[in-house]
């Protein structure tokens, strides 16, 4: 036998709820993507900056070593200069922009003489236009003159403006940091290794706009 029911009484289904994004939930939304996009931003600028820094470790500290290449058989290192690096091709190719030597943030590269103890005993390698926080990772240096950069590092200089046309400083603006280099040692009274403490300080001091401009001297 058959058992038929009355339409009339089958409940009536209820219609599915529509769910929709509630305010709260866009609001949610939006700050978890907004962290992440910050966040992504942190971290490529970070790593770009690591990037660099870990590239002008490698051209200082590459520039260094052809200099004293260059001369060894000399007493000095007078006439060093950026036209002669390039002319022996003993720069990397990528620093090197119309015959002038850009460094990885765009600024200068300056290559010249110096005097430490006696005239054109040493020479300097300098940077212009360096964020603050690669300069503190770059200058430092210890008691014996070794730095990230390289051996026989005699001092520092911090500016906070440089004469474009060669890269020089002027005693003006100008923060000398560390020891004279005077080939038997380091003299801890006149003021001893550049810590990262000592740099970050210095660092920040001679920046303007968020870069800096140093100049690392180098003896034999």
């Amino acid at each position: 036998m058959t058992i038929t029911q009355n339409p009339a009484q089958i409940p009536a289904r209820r219609p599915a709820r529509k769910r929709g994004v509630t305010l709260i939930e866009a609001v949610l939304f939006i700050s978890i993507a907004l962290g992440l996009i910050v966040g992504g931003i942190v971290f490529f600028q970070q790593a770009s900056t690591a990037q660099r820094t870990n590239d002008a470790v490698r051209t200082i500290s590459g520039i260094a070593s052809e200099v004293r290449a260059m001369y060894q058989s000399s007493t000095d290192f007078a006439g060093i200069s950026q036209s002669t690096l390039i002319a022996a091709g003993a720069v990397p190719s990528n620093v090197v922009t119309d015959q002038a030597l850009q460094n990885e943030w765009g600024g200068q590269i300056g290559v010249q003489a110096e005097t430490i103890n006696t005239a054109n005993d040493g020479f300097s390698v300098t940077y212009t236009g360096v964020p603050t926080e690669a300069c503190v990772r770059l200058v430092t240096f210890d008691a014996v003159g070794s730095g990230v950069v390289g051996a026989g590092i005699s001092s520092v200089t911090l500016a906070s403006s440089v004469d474009t046309a060669d890269t020089t400083t002027s005693a003006a603006n100008e923060l000398v940091l560390g020891t004279a280099y005077t080939g038997t040692g380091w003299a801890a009274a006149q003021g001893g290794p550049v810590t990262p403490a000592d740099a970050a300080t210095h660092c920040t001091a001679a920046s303007t706009s968020g870069s800096t401009n140093f100049r690392i001297t180098f003896g034999r």
